[in-house]
């Protein structure tokens, strides 16, 4: 009898490798995760220091250094013999006769090669280890300490989890000792090669790791690491915290670790040094506290040493405020581009009646921000509170006349742009710490929100409300989120980004809609300020002067010309020298025959954007229906169910199967006619839209276009049991009309009406529409209405509707799906005519009503 048997999993030594060297994308990220683990450890400070031997291979060594380094190189198949020779074959002690040879060639592997002999301390004054947590924790592969015990004794919510940071240290060197004491006990030195994970045939278990025990004293392991110099920096700065700290306190380094990364995988050259102290001065956001410092040293380049501090931007155009929580959204805008007090009064009293303030607060609901979410079937409250600061600042000044037409402060502009070419882009913090590498500087990550591809697709000028979109090079902004309050928004296992999750992406389209608040308050002002502008510019208004009065001056400028034209021809010669009444005349007719010049160009856009609008109705209807159309596509075939149908029966009798069995070939036959017939009726639908006649004007009897409209939409409504009701209370009325515009205001209501009843969870008893025609003495109307859910309870001004690219449609990422057309081409259709259209209130669904003048 087989007996079943329990087994094991078994874990390869190359796990630390892959989990360590090749998890963690850079040896600045490994350093990352290291400052991070001080952070968890109570630490007060993480310091950085690099002890640089060489910066290149150097043109002698002595005998020493040549065995020492010969034993590395051996480690790694160089014959360090290749490249040095001894001078006249004698060995010295102590002297540097070996000679660096003459070569060209591998010149790159010998730098290398000295270069790996830097050693990289990571050290701090945190709670420490005893032999006990460095075998129940440092020693345990993705332990759980930090998962269950996420606060630290000072408060802090601990950033590592995975419980693999210690792993690091592989990505950064092949060696590695850690001295560590806590409190009082014995001081224990913990050292590993982790070049030994990668034998073959070697199980976890296998590699060890060796710890032994020394009464050590932890400051002077420090001070013998640092200079004399970076010992008083890193003193007087812990000095002059806000809660002092005395580092030269005997009990001050009673408990803490130090940690050595040797024989480096990285070149450690001033450009990656330099790269490391820019992502270390925006590791932690701009704060006053200063409970926790960063410190970088190195023993070749003083410039680089330091405490290392995030810069804090108060020179800025606009800077906003947000703090979530739940579905509301407490908001500040403080506007410092403009100079208010300047602004004249006239201006604020036409265009800002509740005033025009530097700072405004103000909440808003989730819904206001995100129209339509809650109805997109996503689960937005998996974000959690958070907050949101972002600051916009222009690199240069504006021109002279721009600053004096929109009133703009005289910042200074000179350190603007070295600013934001080290802090541009929106960073996200975890708990005090950043989230590589969203908004890292010369990362793919950089604009992470994708800004400039939102830029590029709609260019507009600041002036145009509700258009101008910001750039990403003019914008840094903070996110603060928590491992206690945004747990659904998770680190991936590289500790490089967030999980792209549904709530990471609907994370980002709220953060883009935030950002829009403060593009259309900018906007908005600016638009205000053009207005203003324009209405005191010093050209005449229309009512300045009456059509009698305008072709009286016409009239006296031909006069004038033909006076003029006379005198150059009597004369041969061209009067430069022209009197006002001339330079008037000749104005006055150079502009009125470029401005009929114009009319005409202005008459074919016409025509262009009426035909536009047919193509960007029909592509509407398409793509409403485009899931539709594909399936069909895929199952149509000719014409020939009635030729088959006869074939069958002379083998088999359809009276053999019962009626609508799935296996009766009849009835499967009978619906491959049906759905031939409804995309037969949608290819006439998309024929009939482009016809010429359409794109004439002519007289249009509303009553009969709207009974051939119900015929056209016949096939589809019914299939979506959709009842359309034309409920004329006059026999005819004609009207001179495009019919493609009738097409673009009737199709576009109705497949937003299919689209409202179609909505999940939608429960009606009956899915109406009515179209109803009423004439008034010298108006005809027309009242649409559905007995569908009505506007979307998160549209705050109703007529958003009717603007560009406005659309509640959201998938459950929140990103906006519908095209923002539909109701916009209504009302662009309708102003056509001078038709107006208004929301009706008070009714059960939808309804709007049509109002147009008399066009006989």
């Amino acid at each position: 009898m087989i007996q079943n048997e329990e087994l094991s999993f078994n874990v390869s030594a190359r796990t630390a490798r892959l989990i360590g060297r090749e998890n963690v994308a850079s040896a600045e990220g490994a350093i990352i995760e290291l400052v991070k683990n001080t952070y968890d450890a109570d630490s007060d400070f993480c310091v950085i220091y690099f002890d640089m031997p060489y910066i290149e291979s150097p043109t002698s060594l002595s005998n020493n250094e040549f065995l020492l380094i010969n034993s590395k190189a051996q480690r790694h198949g160089i014959l360090l013999t290749d490249f040095y020779s001894i001078k006249n074959n004698i060995w010295y002690k102590n002297n540097s006769n070996i000679i660096k040879n003459n070569i060209n060639f591998n010149e790159k592997q010998l730098d290398r090669l000295f270069c790996s002999f830097t050693n990289i301390y990571i050290i701090d004054n945190g709670h420490g280890m005893n032999s006990e947590i460095i075998k129940k924790h440092w020693m345990t592969i993705g332990t759980d300490n930090k998962v269950d015990d996420y606060l630290s004794n000072k408060k802090r919510t601990k950033s590592g989890a995975k419980g693999i940071g210690r792993f690091a240290l592989d990505r950064l060197g092949e060696t590695c000792q850690l001295w560590s004491k806590k409190d009082d006990n014995l001081g224990i030195i913990w050292s590993v090669d982790w070049e030994i994970f990668s034998q073959k045939n070697k199980t976890i278990n296998d590699i060890k790791a060796t710890i032994h025990y020394d009464d050590f004293n932890l400051k002077e392991i420090v001070k013998n690491v640092l200079s004399p110099k970076q010992w008083d920096t890193l003193s007087n700065a812990l000095l002059n915290r806000e809660k002092s700290i005395n580092l030269n306190d005997n009990e001050y380094f009673s408990h803490g670790s130090v940690i050595k990364a040797s024989y480096i995988r990285d070149n450690w050259d001033d450009s990656l040094l330099t790269k490391l102290k820019d992502s270390l001065e925006t590791l932690v956001p701009p704060s006053e506290d200063d409970s926790f410092q960063i410190f970088l040293f190195n023993n070749k380049k003083e410039s680089l040493d330091g405490l290392l501090s995030p810069s804090v931007c108060d020179n800025y155009d606009y800077k906003l405020d947000i703090n979530a929580r739940g579905d509301e959204f407490h908001i500040q805008l403080h506007r410092n581009e403009f100079d208010i007090d300047k602004i004249p009064l006239e201006c604020i009293k036409k265009y800002f009646p509740n005033g025009l303030n530097t700072s405004i607060s103000f909440i808003r609901k989730l819904g206001q921000i995100l129209p339509g979410i809650s109805d997109a079937n996503s689960d937005i409250s998996s974000i959690g509170d958070f907050s949101f600061s972002l600051y916009f600042l222009k690199k240069l000044a504006s021109k002279k006349e721009d600053q004096k037409k929109y009133y703009q402060k005289n910042h200074d502009f000179s350190n603007r742009s070295n600013w934001l070419d080290n802090n541009s882009g929106i960073k996200i913090f975890r708990d005090y710490f950043r989230v590589r590498p969203y908004g890292e500087i010369n990362n793919s990550s950089w604009d992470w929100l994708g800004l400039g591809d939102r830029y590029a697709k709609n260019p507009a000028q600041v002036s145009r409300k509700g258009q101008w979109k910001v750039t990403p090079h003019n914008i840094s902004g903070i996110i603060n989120i928590s491992r206690l309050n945004n747990g659904f928004l998770v680190d991936k296992s590289s500790r490089e980004g967030l999980q792209e999750n549904d709530t990471f992406l609907i994370f980002k389209e709220l953060i883009i809609a935030l950002i829009k608040i403060f593009e259309d308050d900018r906007s908005d002002i600016y638009s205000k300020l053009d207005s203003f502008f324009r209405d005191n510019s010093k050209t005449p208004k229309e009512n300045d002067l009456s059509n009698k009065e305008q072709k009286k001056a016409e009239y006296l400028a031909n006069q004038l010309y033909n006076t003029y034209k006379e005198k150059q021809k009597n004369t041969n010669i061209v009067d430069k020298n022209k009197s006002n009444e001339e330079l008037l005349s000749l104005s006055l007719l150079k502009e009125k025959a470029e401005k009929e010049g114009m009319f005409q160009e202005l008459i074919e856009m016409k025509e262009q954007n009426s035909l536009l609008r047919v193509f960007a109705s029909s592509g509407i209807t398409i793509a409403a229906f485009a899931h539709e159309l594909r399936n069909l596509e895929i199952k149509l075939g000719e014409n020939r169910f009635k030729a088959i149908t006869n074939i069958l029966e002379n083998y088999i009798s359809s009276s053999s199967f019962v009626k609508e069995d799935s296996k009766n070939p009849y009835y499967r036959l009978e619906l491959i006619a049906q759905e031939d017939i409804k995309m037969k009726s949608w290819l006439q639908y998309s024929l009939r839209t482009i016809r010429r006649d359409r794109r004439t004007i002519k007289l249009i009897d509303f009553v009969e276009y709207l009974k051939e409209l119900r015929t056209n939409w016949l096939v589809t409504l019914r299939e979506r049991k959709i009842e359309l009701n034309i409920i004329s209370n006059i026999e005819s009325y004609r009207l001179k009309v495009f019919e493609i515009d009738l097409d673009c205001i009737f199709n576009n209501l109705i497949i937003n009406s299919c689209e409202a009843f179609n909505q999940k969870n939608a429960d009606y008893e009956s899915k109406v529409i009515n179209i109803e025609l009423n004439k008034l003495d010298d108006r005809f109307k027309i009242i649409y209405s559905d007995k569908g859910p009505g506007l979307n309870k998160d549209i705050e001004n109703r007529e958003d509707i009717f603007k560009l690219n406005f659309s509640t449609k959201r998938d459950k990422h929140g990103k906006q799906i519908g095209t923002g057309l539909g109701m916009w081409l209504v009302k662009k259709s309708l102003d056509a005519y001078d038709a107006e259209i208004n929301i009706i209130d008070n009714c059960s669904g939808f309804a709007v009503e049509m109002d147009f003048p008399s066009l006989n």
